[in-house]
């Protein structure tokens, strides 16, 4: 099921409607950046709105996938979405929203143009690498893809078994 798509959501996905601009953390640098606030930064979780500005394009591919993921995740957003919920028909636990910089909330797989056979979050430092994020990565047509795991604990195992007889 598509979750979200920006084409319907056209009007506030492209600021036409401010509607995010009633959030005070549009407002307030460094709160919710994908990255650290101040050392590195790839740019901030609001205004949830479908353009950033980012050197890397890959790097902005991820921040826009952490904003519709941060979306999709809370019900009640002014956006045309279906949001995740427990009562969707799927097997999805109420975890709250996708928040930036949490590997115990959320982790991303990416999938396209270059497949990874393991997760991260978004927002690494490579402020003194020589090499950044996304380096060797991206796409000609920058097309990119990446796959969103949750976390979830499993239940306790209340006993165990321990043999049968047959008769």
């Amino acid at each position: 099921m598509v979750h979200f798509h920006s084409y319907l959501d056209a009007l506030v996905w492209r600021g036409i409607v401010p509607a995010e601009l009633l959030y005070p953390q549009t407002y307030l640098p460094g709160v919710q950046e994908v990255g650290i606030s101040g050392l590195n930064t790839w740019g901030s979780l609001y205004p949830r709105v479908g353009s950033v500005t980012q050197q890397v394009p890959m790097k902005g591919a991820a921040v826009l996938a952490q904003r519709v993921a941060n979306i999709i995740s809370q019900s009640a957003q002014p956006h045309v979405y279906a949001a995740l919920s427990p009562d969707s028909g799927y097997r999805y636990f109420g975890l709250g929203p996708v928040l930036p910089n949490d590997s115990k909330n959320s982790k991303w797989q990416r999938l396209y143009p270059h497949s990874s056979a393991t997760c991260e979050v978004f927002g690494s430092n490579d402020t003194m690498s020589l090499t950044t994020w996304g380096d060797g990565q991206s796409s000609p047509e920058e097309a990119y893809s990446w796959n969103l795991w949750r976390r979830l604990e499993c239940c306790k195992v209340e006993g165990a078994f321990i043999g049968s007889i047959a008769f």
